[in-house]
């Protein structure tokens, strides 16, 4: 059996080319993806129709875009360490305010 081998800067570039609901279910394939997500990936880009705060919050110093459609509960506080974000797309949000939008660079 032939394998490729992938450094994890790689890995990383690919996975956050993939939606979210992909991403997570990549870690049952093997121990090495389980262990990848869990430590080494940096997610980018955060695209879903739900809100994960979670998420968000662990990789909120990293995220470059948010896109959240059919989506209302995105608050302030899920911005304030988002240093990095370039793209905020939330097109039925009406819980961000301008408090919120002074943390995005």
């Amino acid at each position: 059996m032939n394998f490729i081998c992938v450094c994890n800067d790689e890995l990383n570039i690919i996975l956050n080319f993939l939606p979210l609901t992909h991403i997570y279910p990549i870690r049952s394939l093997n121990k090495y993806f389980n262990e990848f997500i869990e430590t080494d990936f940096i997610l980018e880009n955060f695209v879903h129709r739900k809100t994960n705060y979670k998420i968000i919050k662990k990789y909120s110093k990293h995220l470059q875009k948010i896109v959240l459609f059919g989506n209302d509960d995105l608050t302030d506080d899920c911005l304030v360490n988002c240093n990095n974000l370039k793209t905020l797309n939330l097109p039925f949000n009406t819980q961000i305010t301008n408090n919120g939008l002074k943390h995005i660079p």
